[in-house]
Formats: structure tokens, sequence, C-alpha cells
């Protein structure tokens, strides 16, 4: 009955929409493109140190920002280096033209970080407002959520963190305005469904990770244990 319905609807690749042998893999041309992240990079926000030549264990290692001003989110793990093919996969995804990503995008981050997710309670997606989820149709990070759930069958809740204040994007921002941007801007709206729990968040980006701090630091106020992050790409710079 599968082979039938792959005559029918072949698998395709989610990047370039080329036939596939299986569903959810990409074809071995954009397989060579994706730019995965790999160690040793940034235990807590993930950014990669740019060299292979360290043979020690580095997966405590931590860069100078998370050093010097800790991040309220204890570990992080991303899928790709935020590059001109992982920014058109986000693009394509959040604005609603190729949902058909949804599933490969989880996948990866389900194989990135595993160990984040097994060790959470619940998966709780970055929001957005309602004001852009109304002009947007949906929420990117919920999709991304859903679909991990799917996966690793960790409970998920898409609404116990709301967005309370609309804020412009975080684009073209430096670190500093956009911590003030997303300050005061979160809420946990069931206190009760966090209490003593590890969270792990689901995001589609993290430049300098402004956002998902502010998110953490509002679930940790409201009585969450633990907050991880797993997102699909990483600015490399943090700039």
């Amino acid at each position: 009955m599968r082979a039938l319905l792959n005559l029918v609807f072949p698998p395709l690749c989610p990047v370039c929409r080329k036939i596939v042998p299986e569903k959810n893999t990409v074809c071995s041309s954009c397989w060579q493109q994706l730019n995965f992240i790999s160690t040793p990079f940034c235990a807590q926000c993930s950014l990669p140190f740019g060299t292979s030549d360290l043979e020690e264990d580095t997966s405590f290692l931590k860069c100078g920002t998370c050093l010097m001003s800790p991040p309220s989110f204890s570990a992080t793990r991303s899928v790709y280096v935020y590059d001109d093919l992982s920014k058109k996969m986000i693009l394509s995804l959040k604005h609603g033209s190729a949902l058909h990503l949804a599933p490969f995008l989880a996948q990866g981050l389900w194989q990135a970080g595993k160990e984040l997710v097994n060790a959470a309670d619940l998966i709780v997606p970055v929001p957005l407002h309602w004001r852009r989820l109304y002009s947007r149709g949906f929420n990117q990070s919920a999709l991304l959520a859903q679909h991990l759930h799917k996966i690793s069958h960790k409970p998920v809740s898409l609404n116990v963190l709301k967005k309370i204040r609309h804020t412009p994007s975080q684009g073209g921002l430096s670190l500093e305005e956009r911590i003030s941007n997303v300050a005061h801007c979160f809420k946990v709206s069931h206190p009760l469904k966090i209490k003593d729990k590890s969270i792990v968040l689901v995001d589609d980006v993290m430049t300098t990770g402004a956002t998902l701090n502010a998110c953490a630091n509002t679930l940790l106020k409201a009585g969450a244990k633990e907050v991880t992050v797993l997102c699909v790409a990483r600015v490399k710079t943090g700039e």
C-alpha cells in the first residue's frame, strides 16, 4: 500500500521539493548545503565557537557572554547555523508558504536536543502577540512544538505562556534595544501548570537570545524549576 501511495504521491525533499526515497528526508544536494551546528559550541546558548581543534570534553564550555551575563535558560541546542539556506527555510515556514517544512525541522530539533526534551516535563513554544498571530494566522514556533510533541510524546502547552504586549520586530535592533523591546512582554496564564516543572522552550531562531531569556525569566518567576531552549537556527555572531 505504501509503495502504491509513493507512486501516486511520491515523498518530496522538504527544501527543494525534488522526489526523495523517504518522507521527511532531504535530497543529497540540499543535505550537502545544510550547515549543522557541531561541537564545540556554548553549552548555554549554543553559539558555535568556530574551531574543531579542541580535543577534550567541550560539553561544559560557555561563551564569554554567558559567563559574564548568564541567561535565565540553562542550556540550548540549535540545529543549524543561520545562513542563507536555513534563513530561507525559516522564512518560508514563518510566512506560510512552506508549512510542509515543519515536520522536517521538528525532526531536526529532536535529533539535536533529544536529551533536553527527555529531561523536560513540558514543551512550550515562544508565543506571538494576538495581533501578530491574527495577521499571520499561525505561530511557527507553536507548529514546531506540536510536531516535536508528536515525535517525542512529551506534553506540550501552547497557551501557558502568553505575549501580552505587542512589540516591533527585533530585526536591526542592538542587544540593549532587543532586551528593552521584550521587557515585561510575557505572562504565564496558568502558573500551576508549570510549577516545579522543567520546561523546554521552542523557537525558530536565536540571535542574541533576548526574547528567549525574557520567556525563560517569566517562566522561572512563575514557578518553573528549569528552562532549556531548542532552536532551529543560531545566528553565529550573536549580533
